[in-house]
């Protein structure tokens, strides 16, 4: 007895393969593409509760450049003041901080695929991430005494905002 088959079968079974591979590669690259606005990468919540102060809503530094964003000190409008700056990244400028000799560093592990710490004489210390193709900088500022002033409570506050960005990515 002969059996006939159905050549329809392998054309779905192809057809259903091939739409689900592309759904999982479209989810992949959502899942890593660039933000396109930096001041979609924090709340006004999390920088306040990073900072130990109540911030005002993020603000473009420069109102037509979306891919740095600043929380200030509620009330400072004028001078110095704590704050939180987040720069969102390319790889050419992730990389050529990471790798400049003017300025020390070190790698940070469990933050992203890579990052590191940068710091700058006389400012707060940058943390520096990588996660897949998105690249971006957190700069925290927790003592407003001078514009020069660092602590090494800056880059932990770099470190847990860092983290808090990587949950949205």
């Amino acid at each position: 007895m002969m059996h006939k088959t159905r050549p329809h079968r392998p054309l779905i079974s192809v057809a259903l393969l091939t739409a689900a591979v592309t759904a999982f590669c479209q989810h992949r690259a959502m899942a890593t593409e660039t933000p396109r606005d930096a001041c979609s990468l924090l709340t006004q919540g999390q920088v306040s509760a990073a900072l130990g102060i109540e911030v005002d809503p993020g603000k473009r530094p420069i109102e037509s450049d979306p891919l740095s964003c600043n929380w200030r000190e509620k009330g400072r409008v004028d001078g110095i003041a704590r704050n939180v700056i987040v720069y969102i990244l390319d790889a050419k400028t992730f990389d050529t901080g990471k790798q400049s000799s003017r300025t020390p560093k070190a790698a940070l592990s469990g933050i992203g695929d890579e990052a590191y710490v940068a710091k700058p004489a006389r400012f707060p210390a940058t943390v520096s991430v990588r996660k897949g193709e998105v690249y971006f900088r957190v700069m925290a500022r927790s003592d407003a005494s001078s514009i020069n002033a660092a602590t090494d409570h800056d880059q932990e506050i770099d470190k847990a905002l860092a983290l808090e960005i990587l949950k949205t990515l």
